[in-house]
């Protein structure tokens, strides 16, 4: 299996180079009963046969940093394969992928000696050699860690040594200056997910989203980057299509697709396929799923949302709508409000009475959901014109005699209020990663601009009075950003979040809002200039403050479930 790395050692290091035994390196060594050993022979034949850029000397150098390398290539890929299934569908083919475009050079044996895989630069688990020929290998041997003075290569000499230690002390520094930094506190599977998302969003600068937005057009392309890697179905079943991954990692996702530059408009075009379809995960039939699910995670299909009614607001059971059922069909009559995407929607979840809000026990009932086609031809769709987020619409609807097939009604009849409840507290959590993450891209252009803007022969920044009220913020949004991945944590973990979901929401518009605040006003009227962004930003930071729930209302809930006091509304 490993015959020509065997044969590039031999000429390497000499006629008595031996070949570690890489079977003895990890009990379970999947790489070679997963791949059969082609990747780790490739990655061997392309270090020592074409390249050789670690040069250790002797066959005993060679057959450590062999070893080395095999343990770093067996475990990037036992992890690969050990991560959620939205990361590892086809952990060969991610491999294959990470393999091709890897070519050694002076950071391979540091990344190996900092503890992460040269090929997909995963962080490994820390290992010990104990054999004694593999000291002064190391401890000689400059080319292997050329970054170590000869002081820590004599104590390596002397001691028991680890090439991955505990470091009981670790440095960690944020940046708001930044585009899109990293986060200590993200797992493997989210830190993957950020930096996947992050690369496809640097394909769409910032003046791409403020074409959009002037233009007020469907950023479509936007749409279909993000639709070709299956980044759709981040949180839907494999069996259909989706990753299954949970809403932490969606909620990462969101974040950093509003703050890499694109705010809202970015966020709100893909943010009904990433959860808005749970109803029909949790309670349609097998037909439903195979029919709704594939062609939208695929992004063939665009869905919209539509509960809100223009006499209810967020009394959602007093829903006056009426679905009357004709055969085979249901029969609907009524109006809804603030209706996102329904303009290039070809899909709509759609929230109805099937039994009038007087014939029924009690208001939770005779509430009926349906995820049907958005015919236009019985449906009047009226765009409201806004302040912000042109580029994604915002309607009205009216309709009168649109008949739907019962073939479309979700679960059973009368259950409708349970099932969007059932998403009420994720979708408040998305939210406020989306929130967040405006915020973070608002502080980023404000905290450039404070270190860059020359006034009276100095960096604004300088001036306490500019630069607290963006640390301030920033401590803010920090904050809610940790408290929202909790509240996702929790979520996946089967907890009840009403509490948290309503806090995080609460708390993520108030300091969102205040972050974009302060970027315009500490950059004066380049804040209030389009080409700057932040005052895009300002206009729709104001959305999580008012829905999908008021902030009012999160403080209501709040005050009754957590503090015990009586119902206010």
């Amino acid at each position: 299996m490993l015959a020509s790395a065997e044969s590039s050692l031999t000429k390497i290091g000499g006629p008595d180079a031996t070949l570690p035994d890489c079977n003895k390196l990890n009990p379970d060594h999947s790489v070679h009963k997963t791949s059969d050993g082609r990747y780790l022979q490739r990655i061997v034949d392309i270090m020592f046969r074409e390249h050789d850029p670690i040069s250790v000397k002797g066959p005993t150098g060679h057959a450590l940093a062999w070893q080395t390398l095999a343990y770093a290539v067996e475990q990037s890929f036992n992890k690969l394969c050990s991560m959620p299934v939205g990361l590892n569908r086809a952990p060969q083919a991610k491999f294959e992928a990470h393999m091709k475009g890897f070519r050694p050079d002076h950071e391979t044996t540091r990344k190996l000696f900092d503890g992460r895989c040269p090929i997909t630069d995963l962080v490994l688990p820390p290992r010990t050699f104990d054999s004694p020929d593999h000291l002064p290998v190391m401890a000689a041997s400059r080319t292997l860690a050329p970054f170590a003075s000869s002081r820590i290569q004599l104590a390596l000499s002397r001691r028991r040594w680890s090439r991955w230690p505990t470091i009981s002390r670790r440095t960690f520094v944020a940046k708001a200056t930044e585009y899109l930094p990293a986060y200590a506190d993200y797992n493997d599977s989210q830190s993957t997910v950020r930096a996947s998302i992050a690369k496809i969003c640097s394909r769409f600068p910032e003046s791409y989203w403020l074409d959009i937005d002037n233009a007020a057009r469907w950023p479509s392309e936007f749409q279909e980057a993000v639709a070709k890697d299956g980044w759709l179905g981040i949180m839907m079943p494999s069996e259909y299509g989706g990753s299954e991954l949970g809403l932490a990692e969606a909620t990462v996702m969101m974040q950093t697709i509003a703050e890499s530059g694109g705010g809202y408009t970015a966020s709100s075009c893909v943010h009904m396929n990433i959860f808005g379809l749970a109803p029909v995960v949790k309670y349609g039939n097998e037909e439903q799923r195979k029919r709704f699910l594939v062609p939208l995670i695929e992004g063939k299909e665009r869905a919209c949302f539509a509960v809100t009614e223009p006499n209810t607001g967020l009394d959602t059971l007093k829903l006056q709508s009426l679905a009357t059922r004709d055969g085979d069909h249901y029969s609907l009559k009524g109006s809804k409000i603030w209706t996102s995407t329904a303009q290039v929607a070809e899909k709509i979840l759609i929230l109805v009475r099937t039994t009038a809000l007087e014939n029924v026990k009690k208001p939770t009932e005779g509430l009926t959901l349906f995820y049907t086609d958005l015919d236009r031809s019985q449906v009047s769709v009226t765009e409201i014109k806004k302040m912000g987020r042109a580029a994604v619409d915002t309607n009205s609807l009216y309709f009168d005699g649109w008949r739907v097939p019962v073939r479309d009604r979700i679960g059973n009849e009368g259950d409708g209020f349970k099932m969007i409840m059932h998403g009420m507290n994720a979708e408040r959590i998305l939210l406020s990663g989306e929130a967040v993450g405006i915020g973070y891209a608002a502080l980023r252009h404000a905290s450039n601009y404070a270190r860059e803007r020359i006034v009276f022969g100095r960096p604004i920044g300088k001036n306490q009075a500019v630069a607290h009220p963006l640390a301030k913020a920033w401590c803010q949004l920090e904050s809610t950003r940790l408290m929202i991945m909790q509240a996702a944590k929790m979520w996946d973990e089967g907890f009840a979040t009403g509490e948290y979901a309503n806090a995080v929401k609460y708390l993520a518009g108030e300091n969102a809002f205040t972050a974009c605040e302060t970027a315009v006003c500490s950059m004066g009227g380049m804040g209030y200039a389009k080409e700057y962004h932040v005052e895009r930003f300002l206009r729709e930071v104001i959305i999580p403050r008012l829905a999908p729930i008021s902030r009012e209302m999160c403080l209501n809930y709040i005050a009754e479930k957590v503090m015990d006091q009586p119902r206010s509304y």
